[in-house]
């Protein structure tokens, strides 16, 4: 089993509207696997249409990634934690 690692995902724009998604933290194997994780856990949220509290799929290369180190192997794979914005 490869060895997972904690990121810190950041979207760095401001989207326009109300309630989305600022950040969160996720295990999971690279920064790839980082950059298309949606911060609600839910991959349904993706495909090709704009999810109304996260960054389109085609903007994910926007998004600021930190690897923040490995993680404990009590962790599971997907979000850690998120920051959510209700506006």
């Amino acid at each position: 089993m490869a060895q997972r690692k904690l990121y810190h995902v950041v979207m760095d724009e401001d989207l326009g509207w109300g309630s989305y998604y600022e950040e969160f933290v996720v295990c999971c194997v690279d920064e790839s696997a980082a950059r298309k994780t949606h911060p609600s856990g839910i991959l349904e949220h993706w495909g090709d249409q704009l999810s109304p509290e996260w960054v389109p799929w085609k903007r994910i290369d926007r998004l600021a990634v930190t690897y923040l180190g490995v993680a404990d192997a009590s962790v599971g794979d997907g979000v850690v934690c998120a920051s959510y914005y209700a506006g």
